[in-house]
C-alpha cells in the first residue's frame, strides 16, 4: 500500500506555510503533527500544574501523566507504566 503523503503532510501545520519547501530535519524533528500539538495546548491550558498536589488542577496533571505511562507501555509492550520514564532537558 503507497504512503500517502499529501494525507501525511497534511497532519503538520508548519508543513502548511511553506508550499514547496523541504525540511531536512532530523529523525528526532523540529516538526510537530496537528494531533500532538492539541494535546500539548490541552495540557498547558486546562492541567499544566506542580506534580503530587492536593489541588485539582495538580490531580488532573498526574492524571494526565498517568495516562501518558500507559499509553506508552502499551505501545512500547512495557511491563508496566512504571517503567516509562518521561525527561526533560
Amino acid at each position: 500500500m503507497p504512503l500517502d503523503l499529501t494525507k501525511i503532510r497534511n497532519q503538520f501545520p508548519a508543513l502548511q506555510q511553506h508550499e514547496g519547501v523541504v525540511f531536512f530535519d532530523n529523525p528526532g524533528g523540529t516538526q510537530i503533527a496537528r494531533q500532538s500539538l492539541d494535546r500539548v495546548t490541552a495540557y498547558l491550558t486546562q492541567h499544566n500544574a506542580n506534580h503530587g498536589g492536593a489541588f485539582a488542577t495538580s490531580q488532573q496533571s498526574d492524571a494526565v501523566l498517568d495516562e501518558a505511562h500507559a499509553a506508552m507501555a502499551d505501545f512500547y509492550n512495557a511491563a508496566s507504566p512504571e517503567e516509562i520514564v518521561l525527561a526533560t532537558t
